[in-house]
């Protein structure tokens, strides 16, 4: 904040880029539509790791692998309702 006044990520960091409102969320092992447009919601909605545990783990679910894509990027890897997964991408 600047003054007590919440600014915009793009005026505090001008280089740097907001995170978006909603992330993408893909599809590649062929869920049932109805089933993963209600994941989708509400995967869509997280904005940092901690909110994917935060509503994985109580559930259950356990990462079970962090692979590192490079030095800055991991694919933190969920086993799920089988046969499926959650990855996210985190950078």
């Amino acid at each position: 904040s600047r003054n007590g006044v919440r600014m915009p990520v793009n005026e505090l960091a001008p280089n740097c880029s907001a995170v978006p409102d909603v992330f993408p969320v893909f599809n590649p092992g062929n869920m049932p539509a109805g089933e993963f447009d209600s994941l989708a919601q509400i995967v869509r909605g997280h904005r940092s790791i901690k909110h994917a545990l935060d509503w994985l783990l109580p559930q259950g679910f356990a990462p079970l692998d962090s692979i590192a894509q490079d030095e800055y990027s991991h694919d933190v890897l969920f086993p799920f309702r089988n046969p499926y997964w959650l990855v996210y991408e985190c950078t």
